[in-house]
């Protein structure tokens, strides 16, 4: 069977027009969607700042139950109890979390189209399919292919799992490693002497493969299976939470916002990374909001862009044209929208603009009084 498929498509005039239409209330729900969400991106809590400013930084080593109810940031050795493997394939090792990852080489469909405009309003669409043979996490149901004869995938037969440790502590006081959110675990190399024994696979390259090929020549439907891990014992540690006793527990800001981190590094280290996480989702997150608006404003022009194509040379310029436009407005409106949304979200710049609205309408009211007054003379 082959890999690649061309199909080419003929769409009318008025298919284009009612498809147009159909998009202008897409628009719309993008635009509102763009809106909603640079308007509470910046009302988000920056958990970065709330752990410089409210977290109480106290030596882990030693239980002191004066901090009892606080919510601290308590720096020390972590460690965790017992080794912990995954039973199906490696032994235990000095991890506190162990991460199976699994990936099957599978048929992948990749779908470009390309459309090509036609004198009278006509579009012609060129789509192609072609299908190729990937490692993946997520293999494809190959029964929804636009062609599955000969690129059929079969069932993963082994899922993903992460394995903890029973318990953990930073210092003297204990933790939940299972309600933490952890540092980004590392990458290890399986060898052969780390498998369990029956294991009907083989290691290499550094990870476990299980099929009928090899890694470097897999057939469709072998799987391989790789680790990343947390190890049981690192130092300095920074974990961020509410201290219970002998226990630090998630502290809720402000009876919502969850805080329970655990870092590797100092408390520093850690207070920046959270605001720098903090400000790359903020950007991210704004520039999305912008792009949702520019889209959906645009596609209120649909159905003007599609009567125009009927000369295809209009229908270009004037898309360019009102794209240009719409591109200054969106980029306009999503820079007020994040002004005011910073200054409502924040009480002391909303005081702050309201008496200087205030004072200005005043001013300006006064003004048009003593000239009222002095036409009036």
């Amino acid at each position: 069977m082959p890999d690649e498929f061309t199909e080419k498509e003929t769409i009318g005039l008025g298919q284009n027009i009612s498809s147009s239409i159909k998009g202008v209330f897409v628009g719309i729900i993008l635009f509102i969607i763009g809106i909603i969400i640079l308007w509470t991106n910046e009302g988000r809590v920056n958990v970065g700042k709330v752990a410089e400013k409210l977290s109480v930084p106290i030596n882990a080593e030693k239980i002191d139950v004066s901090y009892n109810g606080k919510f601290v940031s308590a720096t020390g050795v972590f460690k965790s109890e017992g080794d912990v493997g995954d039973p199906d394939f490696i032994k235990p090792g000095p991890y506190a979390v162990l991460n199976r990852n699994v990936e099957m080489y599978a048929w992948v469909e990749h779908t470009s189209t390309k459309t090509k405009k036609k004198v009278g309003g006509k579009t012609e669409k060129i789509t192609t399919y072609k299908y190729v043979k990937e490692w993946t996490s997520s293999p494809p149901d190959s029964s929804a292919f636009k062609h599955p004869e000969g690129h059929e995938n079969p069932q993963l037969t082994i899922e993903p799992a992460t394995f903890y440790a029973d318990s953990a502590k930073i210092g003297a006081y204990t933790i939940d490693i299972k309600a933490l959110k952890l540092p980004a675990p590392k990458a290890i190399s399986v060898e052969e002497d780390m498998l369990v024994d029956g294991v009907e696979a083989y290691v290499e390259g550094g990870y476990i493969f299980n099929g009928e090929g090899t890694l470097s020549k897999p057939k469709i439907g072998d799987v391989r299976v790789f680790y990343t891990a947390l190890p049981n014992t690192f130092s300095p540690a920074t974990v961020f939470g509410k201290v219970e006793g002998s226990n630090i527990v998630p502290y809720l800001y402000k009876g919502k916002k969850k805080i329970y981190r655990l870092f590797k590094g100092t408390r520093d280290e850690a207070v920046s990374t959270m605001k720098t996480e903090h400000t790359m989702l903020t950007w991210f997150l704004r520039l999305v909001g912008f792009f949702l608006i520019w889209g959906g404003f645009s596609a209120l022009f649909g159905p003007i862009f599609a009567f125009l194509d009927i000369l295809p040379f209009l229908g270009n310029i004037t898309r360019t044209l009102v794209n240009i436009v719409t591109f200054v407005f969106a980029l306009v409106l999503s820079i007020t929208i994040i002004i005011i949304s910073m200054i409502a979200h924040n009480l002391i710049a909303l005081l702050v603009s309201i008496v200087v609205i205030v004072g200005i309408f005043i001013f300006v009211f006064h003004r048009k009084k003593r000239k009222a007054v002095k036409t009036a003379a």
